[in-house]
C-alpha cells in the first residue's frame, strides 16, 4: 500500500509506514515522497496534500486549453 502524506507529513508518516509493517507482516506499507520532493514554497506553506496538486494540474491543464481555443 502507498500513502501520500501532506507536503509536511512525510517523516511522520515514514515512521507510521514502520509501525504499520512491523504489525502487519504480511503487507507492505511504502510512503510516497513526490510531495516533499517537488512541492514549492507557497504549497509547502500551504500545507498541500496530493488532491491539491492533482486538482491544481487540472486548473492549470484547462486555462492553457481554454487560452488556445481547445476547450
Amino acid at each position: 500500500m502507498v500513502l501520500y502524506p501532506d507536503v509536511n507529513g512525510y517523516d511522520k508518516w515514514r515512521e507510521k509506514a514502520r509501525e504499520l509493517n512491523a504489525k502487519m507482516p504480511t503487507t507492505t506499507f511504502l510512503v510516497n515522497d513526490y510531495l516533499e520532493r517537488t512541492a514549492t514554497p507557497l504549497e509547502i506553506e500551504r500545507g498541500i496534500d496530493i488532491a491539491d496538486r492533482c486538482i491544481d494540474e487540472m486548473l492549470l491543464q484547462w486555462e492553457i486549453e481554454k487560452e488556445w481555443g481547445l476547450r
